[in-house]
């Protein structure tokens, strides 16, 4: 059964383990400028620095071998510019799609461990 936003209540912690778990983070048209003039350097070079680029794919944040390369000491470094895809976690539409998904990431996100289900009434 699809699960609803509305129904969970959830508190990122920060922990940062959402960024180290394998996968790509796609940047989206202009999510690659925004972060380079975060980190006040040329898109270029953002480029050249940060991204791999996958054929038919798209555009993906480099990763390194403790998660994504933005990681540092446990914390997202450009967590103000950080890409949708990471601002949107566990919203996902997979994610949502079944509580199973959610027992998925609830193995390495402590926040949704802990997330509180609205329990559904019972008519009698």
């Amino acid at each position: 059964m699809k699960l609803k936003k509305e129904d969970i209540t959830f508190a990122c912690e920060k922990c940062g383990e959402c960024c180290r778990v394998d996968g790509f983070v796609y940047l989206k048209g202009g999510e690659d400028k925004k972060i380079a003039d975060y980190l006040a350097i040329s898109l270029p070079e953002f480029r050249k620095k940060f991204t791999d680029h996958f054929f038919l794919l798209g555009t993906v944040i480099k990763l390194d071998p403790e998660g994504c390369c933005f990681l540092v000491d446990g914390r997202c470094i450009i967590y103000p510019a950080r890409p949708a895809q990471c601002a949107t976690f566990p919203w996902w539409d997979r994610v949502l799609s079944s509580r199973k998904e959610w027992d998925h990431i609830s193995t390495y996100c402590p926040a949704a461990r802990k997330a509180l289900f609205k329990k559904k009434e019972s008519r009698g």
